[in-house]
């Protein structure tokens, strides 16, 4: 399920998805909540042996499971964050390496240009003898 780019809280629980997915006669069923780089996530669950938490960025969490006729119910409660801007801080690294290779480029040409010997021009011919 993709969501809209507004922060949002919605619950879960095992007797509605085990009703949603009813038709398919699930043997199990697992519940993620996945996160990206641009929102933030946070998960209260009550499901056994579920840890609720912050879910970190890129990374995916139970919200809860169940296998067929165990009995188990859970909830969980899920706190989407509303989607941030892009961070900026990967093309400010990427500028100052460019800027970093200019200068170093520069300086060697500098240095190149200073070790290079300076031709002398050549001496006149000797006066002839008579």
């Amino acid at each position: 399920m993709q969501l809209p780019a507004d922060a949002m809280t919605f619950d879960l629980n095992s007797e509605a998805m085990s009703t949603a997915l009813q038709s398919i006669h699930p043997k199990a069923l697992g519940v993620w909540v996945c996160t990206d780089d641009r929102r933030s996530l946070t998960v209260d669950s009550s499901a056994p042996g579920a840890v609720s938490s912050d879910v970190g960025t890129g990374q995916c969490q139970v919200a809860g499971s169940t296998l067929a006729r165990d009995g188990v119910t859970w909830t969980a409660n899920v706190s989407v964050g509303a989607v941030e801007p892009p961070s900026k801080l990967p093309f400010v690294i990427g500028a100052a390496i460019v800027v970093i290779l200019i200068a170093i480029a520069v300086w060697l040409i500098r240095a190149r240009r200073t070790e290079q010997p300076v031709e002398t021009p050549p001496l006149p011919p000797a006066p002839p003898v008579h």
